[in-house]
């Protein structure tokens, strides 16, 4: 009897695995036989686009059965990244993986969520400052991980299969997700400047202090300082000159290694004087700029950059004296002159001006 009952049970078994005449061939034990997703988040404070994410890993997943779902991270979801995961692999259907790639601490991390695990993988991204590198190897991280996981969950059949994940049915209404944007940030560079006074002081030069806050619309405002000790002008004349610019521009290439930026604006200086034998006094200058800058990203913080500009002085300086034999000019400073700097740039954005919230992180329950 029991021999019996098991036979009919073993027929019906292949029945029902049979498949129909003319469907093709039989599809080899293991395989995939529907496309599974993949799911990756990615933070707004990166810049990078859905659209070149999603192109990407495309790309790199053609031939795999895997479809990426591209999406970027809520407020949400960027506080607590793990709960978000959970919740996504059990939303989406066939979801093989979850991923999320976040901006720590200014560093590009990609973080991959298992079906079952305990926690979180992490790897780094190289070079938080070039989108395509970025974009790359998302694509080559996320295929090289999550074709892993499909051998590693395919190899072995399970004895038996798990139960679907029951998740309740919330009525209430969703509340609109509100995408956190790309944050500002400021560049503060200390280095040399140097700029041309007139014949009798064809070069001057002076430390100087520079601050571009840099809007994610690409709207740049820029301020500096510098100061040029006494320099000689002559045998007998010293000039020292304390000059502030500001400046309104744009910053081309954003979130690239190398940035160039335009930027148009106005100086004003204080240029003091001292004659040996007449005595010493100061006057005011004012000139309006126009130049542009590069910036050369070497970290995620730090950085080189070089600034050309020309300054056309509406208000100058004319030193003059009476000698015996009548008034004699000393000093004129030129019409237009040219000024450059080089310095080092630290980025005080990110975590300096936004500090980000305790988020969950593997282990802790």
């Amino acid at each position: 009897m029991a021999i019996g009952a098991w036979l009919c049970l073993s027929l019906s078994l292949q029945l029902a695995t049979a498949r129909a005449p003319g469907a093709g061939s039989a599809a080899a034990i293991g395989d995939p036989i529907e496309a599974a997703t993949v799911v990756v988040g990615v933070d707004p404070r990166l810049g990078l686009s859905i659209d070149d994410v999603t192109v990407a890993l495309r790309s790199h997943l053609a031939g795999t059965a895997l479809v990426p779902d591209v999406r970027p991270l809520d407020g949400d979801a960027l506080r607590d990244p793990t709960a978000w995961a959970e919740h996504r692999l059990h939303e989406t259907p066939g979801a093989r993986a979850v991923f999320w790639v976040v901006a720590d601490d200014g560093i590009a991390t990609l973080h991959l969520w298992l079906p079952g695990d305990a926690g979180a993988w992490a790897r780094t991204l190289p070079d938080v400052d070039d989108r395509d590198a970025q974009t790359e190897s998302i694509g080559v991280m996320v295929r090289g991980m999550a074709t892993s996981i499909e051998a590693a969950s395919t190899a072995v059949e399970p004895a038996v299969p798990p139960e679907p994940a029951r998740v309740p049915v919330d009525e209430s209404p969703t509340p609109t997700q509100v995408v956190a944007p790309p944050r500002s940030h400021v560049d503060v560079a200390l280095g040399y400047l140097g700029s041309n006074l007139a014949d009798r002081a064809p070069w001057q030069s002076a430390p100087a202090l520079r601050a571009h806050l840099v809007h994610p619309s690409r709207a740049t405002v820029a301020l500096g300082l510098a100061w040029a000790p006494p320099q000689h002008a002559g045998d007998a004349l010293t000039i020292t000159r304390v000059g502030i610019d500001a400046a309104v521009g744009v910053t081309l290439r954003p979130g690239r290694r190398v940035r160039p930026s335009i930027l148009i604006g106005g100086v004003i200086e204080a240029m003091g004087w001292e004659l040996r034998g007449f005595g010493r006094g100061w006057g005011l200058r004012a000139a309006v700029t126009a130049g542009g800058g590069i910036d050369v990203a070497l970290t995620a913080r730090v950085g080189l950059t070089a600034l050309a500009r020309v300054d056309a002085w509406c208000r100058n300086a004319t030193l003059v004296v009476d000698g015996p034999t009548g008034r004699e000019r000393l000093l004129r400073g030129h019409p237009a002159a040219a000024t450059a700097f080089l310095g080092i740039r630290v980025r005080l954005g990110g975590e300096f001006l936004h500090p980000r919230r305790p988020s969950a992180r593997h282990g802790d329950r």
